[in-house]
């Protein structure tokens, strides 16, 4: 059952990769980053929990911090004006 959850979240996340790709705005863009981040994260839990190997949770841990940040840094810096300033 683990591995057909791993298989849809692996499918999830090429069908936002290419919406990330093709996206007409920035912010759609930012969405689908959002959303490829906590797929990811959601993705190191289930092979963690598969492989029965906790090391994976500190990597998903890290990742949505870090994922969090650049998101939140990235609207932050477009919202001030970007490269216009």
């Amino acid at each position: 059952m683990i591995d057909f959850t791993i298989f849809l979240l692996l499918l999830a996340i090429g069908v936002i990769s290419i919406k990330f790709i093709f996206s007409p705005t920035i912010w759609e863009r930012i969405l689908a980053l959002n959303l490829i981040s906590g797929k990811t994260v959601l993705l190191l839990l289930l092979i963690g929990l598969q492989r029965d190997n906790f090391f994976f949770l500190d990597i998903a841990l890290t990742f949505s911090i870090v994922g969090f940040l650049a998101v939140t840094l990235i609207t932050r810096f477009l919202m001030e004006g970007g490269r216009q300033k």
